[in-house]
């Protein structure tokens, strides 16, 4: 064998190889173009989660809004809870007051009540009196008539004795 076809044969292997490195170097760009859609698509998914982020964030700060609105009216509502509870204590001690007020009255009225009975025995007494009154005014009235009835008699006797009298005187 020639140095000739020595050459040759290394330039047909060389060729081979050139074929095959181009083959790969075409595998290699398929790859490539492969990668680099993956890459656009991987890209555009990473657009979406950060427009996804985005949105999520905006829903967070609406939420962290409402949070603080739903804190503010947690506040008031229990500024509204303490107003309620002085309210009530002011109606506990108003309502102690009342029944410290119904309790004199019945107080009062346990008096009045007692004087009424006093008054009643007194009316009772003041009516036994005045029965006993009329009574001796009735006996007045019969001594009365009595003490009239002798003056009649008085002064029937006195006629028949200034008669007698002036009968005597006469003679």
């Amino acid at each position: 064998m020639s140095l000739n076809g020595v050459i040759m044969s290394l330039n047909g292997v060389i060729m081979s190889l050139n074929r095959v490195f181009m083959s790969l170097n075409g595998v290699i760009m398929c790859l490539n173009r492969v990668f680099m859609s993956l890459n656009g698509v991987i890209m555009c998914l990473n657009r979406v989660f950060m427009s996804l982020n985005r949105v999520f964030m905006s829903l967070n700060g609406v939420v962290m809004s409402l949070n603080r609105v739903i804190m503010s009216l947690n506040g008031v509502i229990m500024s509204l809870s303490g107003v309620i509870m002085n309210l009530n204590r002011v109606f506990m001690s108003l309502n102690g007051v009342i029944m410290c007020l119904n309790g004199v009255i019945m107080s009062l009225n346990r008096v009045f009540m007692s004087l009424n009975g006093v008054i009643m025995c007194l009316n009772r007494v003041i009516m036994s009196l005045n029965g006993v009154i009329m009574s001796l005014n009735g006996v007045i009235m019969c001594l009365n008539r009595v003490f009239m009835s002798l003056n009649g008699v008085i002064m029937c006797l006195n006629r028949v004795f200034m008669s007698q009298w002036s009968h005597h005187v006469s003679q």
